[in-house]
């Protein structure tokens, strides 16, 4: 089976790297096991979780500087439990549509102003599927590389990051974009 990730020789310079997970729990564990390894690789980590899930995240690094999302896993689920729109309809993937818009746009996008703030100097941004509309928003202004992590299928593949594979995807992160050899570092 062939595999689409290249693997060369790390940087030489730290990079600054923003995480961004919207999610249950079995979102922001793969983002975990990826906010370790940079750390253990000497890069600096911004990491935007919500404030329940944050004791996920690796302690006592001074490259790590934790982020609250100023909403709750209560306001998640219940804008998931109770889409403003869709919930009625036959399809089910209408009501699951409604609820992502309502997530999206009731608790993400609000958080422009407290993530525009960090994310500007930072070298890339790694972002889950529900914060995906707020950071390519980001980078379209501030022109930063963003990676989008879709943690399905549920089943870990090569195509697909998971914390089964986190080695392959910190490579893979690392040289995004070969092109910006310079980081501006922690």
């Amino acid at each position: 089976q062939t595999s689409n990730i290249i693997l060369v020789a790390p940087p030489k310079k730290s990079m600054k790297a923003l995480l961004i997970c919207v999610g249950s729990r079995g979102d922001a564990e793969p983002f975990v096991a990826l906010a370790d390894r940079l750390l253990e690789d000497g890069h600096c980590v911004e990491f935007f979780l919500q404030p329940e899930l944050k004791d996920l995240a690796p302690t006592q690094n001074n490259k790590l500087v934790m982020h609250d999302l100023p909403f709750t896993q209560y306001d998640f689920y219940k804008y998931a439990a109770n889409p403003s729109k869709g919930s009625d309809h036959e399809n089910p993937r209408v009501c699951f549509i409604g609820a992502v818009t309502d997530i999206v746009g009731e608790l993400v996008l609000p958080c422009w102003n407290s993530v525009i703030n960090v994310a500007k100097d930072c070298d890339i941004m790694v972002t889950s599927a529900l914060s995906r509309s707020l950071c390519f928003a980001l980078t379209a202004k501030l022109d930063i590389p963003t990676v989008l992590v879709h943690l399905q299928p549920l089943v870990p593949t090569r195509l697909f990051p998971h914390s089964s594979n986190t080695d392959d995807f910190v490579q893979t992160l690392l040289h995004f974009e070969e092109s910006k050899s310079e980081y501006t570092g922690c």
